[in-house]
């Protein structure tokens, strides 16, 4: 539930765009891209009655004792708060080519980090964002789902014959295209959470 003692405040993203394009001839381009997003006050979970944070406990029922709250009725108490802070910056060359009879290439790399707060345990922050005992010494780094390399190729082919078709017969005819992609990227593939784990399960 929300923790009443404090301003429950609406995470928001800020998100920036810039693009220079440049034509080398008549049927390619070369576009540099730097795309950003800057996200505030994401929600998280607060352990309200976890024992003072150390290492090396005697026992569960040393912390336990330790608890705020002790009379052995309550465990952890999660509190839903606000103030996860995360940040995406990429920038990105694209090469485009139009080449005959239909067929065209586009291909770009992308180099990109994404920064968040993250614990001591060096856990990066996930959607839920259970911060306990993370949150005690809270640190601000590359999250784990942080994919810094990506390199997309693909290449598409549009018939061109449909032009001097009647348009009843265009759309059947020559309205289709066939594409191949690929791409490779760095980082964890195994990076979607959910209650249970990853997306392995």
């Amino acid at each position: 539930y929300a923790d009443r003692n404090q301003s429950f405040r609406t995470p928001y993203i800020h998100r920036y765009l810039l693009d220079i394009q440049k034509e080398i001839t008549h049927n390619s381009a070369i576009t540099l891209s730097y795309i950003g997003a800057e996200g505030r006050n994401g929600w998280y979970f607060y352990d309200q009655n976890a024992a003072p944070y150390q290492t090396g406990w005697a026992s569960s029922d040393a912390y336990n004792a330790a608890r705020p709250l002790n009379s052995g009725r309550f465990g952890d108490i999660y509190l839903q708060r606000a103030g996860l802070n995360s940040n995406y910056n990429a920038v990105i060359v694209k090469f485009t080519r139009q080449m005959s009879h239909g067929l065209q290439i586009l291909t770009h790399y992308t180099y990109s980090k994404t920064l968040g707060d993250r614990g001591i345990t060096g856990q990066g922050t996930q959607d839920t964002g259970y911060n306990y005992p993370q949150s005690v010494i809270r640190s601000y780094g590359e999250e784990t789902f942080s994919h810094r390399h990506r390199l997309l190729f693909q290449t598409t082919y549009a018939p061109v014959y449909g032009q001097h078709l009647p348009g009843y017969l265009r759309a059947p005819l020559a309205g289709w295209h066939i594409s191949a992609i690929a791409t490779f990227e760095s980082g964890d593939a195994l990076t979607a959470f959910n209650g249970a784990g990853n997306q392995a399960n």
